[in-house]
Formats: C-alpha cells, structure tokens, sequence
C-alpha cells in the first residue's frame, strides 16, 4: 500500500496468497494506492495536511467514461515507481505494461491473457467490477522509471 504521504507499507509476505483487486491472486503482487476517489473528500485530504489532489475528468474504463475523480498525489506515484523498481529486482518482473503495436497503453476489460503477462497492470485489467485506477497513464509511468534509470 502507499499511503497519502509515499509512504509504502507491506501488509503481506509477498509468499502468501492475497485478496486483491476483487479476486483471490497467486500469480501476482498487488499495490494499493491510498485515494478516496470522490471529489466530495477533497477538503479532508487539504485539512489533514495533504494538500488538494489532482481531478481526473475524461478517464474511460471497460468503453465507458468514468465520472469526475480524485487522481493521485505526485509523491505516491514517485513511490510508486520506486516500488516497481524493487519489486521488479527482487522478483525478475519487467517494468513495462501491455502495449499495443503503436506503443500505447492497453486499456481493456479483465483479460484471462493477463494472467501469463509479466509486468504491470491496472485493477481493473485484472476484475472487470473494478474501474480503479482510470485516468492513471501506467505506461508513462514506465516510461519515466526508464529515462531515470535507462532501462
């Protein structure tokens, strides 16, 4: 999990089998990201210290648009990053996400395919009940753990 501040927290050995994004996973390693998603929480997050989080509008998931919502703080996609950078050390993953043939991302309902992919995938890629993280753009995400770290 990484909480509103970067920090990241490990809730389970990542040896045991998990509940997360909505199934019971044994072939992957999940990553909450703390974000209450509404946009009416707004004013909690900036009285608590946090800070106003970015509004996500014109995000699609599974072909329908989602409605306006809370995005993510810029240090917890920074730790993001560097969690994907360790977990990728530690357990061989490649840092990449499901492309197509021009580069861009893949944004698709749950593909059983995913399950023998190797990298990075939304939630809602994995359970087609989920929409999180719409309007988040993984692949530029990747895009700059390699300029920093030339992958």
């Amino acid at each position: 999990m990484i909480d509103n501040d970067g920090t990241i927290i490990q809730c389970a050995n990542t040896s045991h089998i998990c509940f997360h994004a909505g199934n019971s996973n044994s072939y992957s390693i999940g990553c909450e990201i703390s974000n209450a998603y509404y946009p009416r929480y707004q004013e909690r997050y900036i009285k608590k210290g946090y800070g106003e989080r970015p509004i996500i509008e014109n995000a699609y998931v599974h072909g329908k648009k989602l409605g306006k919502h809370t995005g993510f703080y810029k240090v917890q996609l920074d730790a993001l990053k560097a969690l994907w950078v360790a977990i990728s050390q530690a357990y061989d993953i490649p840092i990449q996400t499901p492309t197509d043939k021009n580069g861009n991302e893949i944004t698709t309902l749950y593909e059983p395919a995913f399950r023998n992919y190797k990298g990075y995938i939304h939630h809602y890629q994995v359970s087609a009940n989920k929409i999180d993280c719409g309007g988040l753009d993984l692949t530029k995400l990747v895009n700059d753990i390699r300029l920093k770290t030339c992958l």
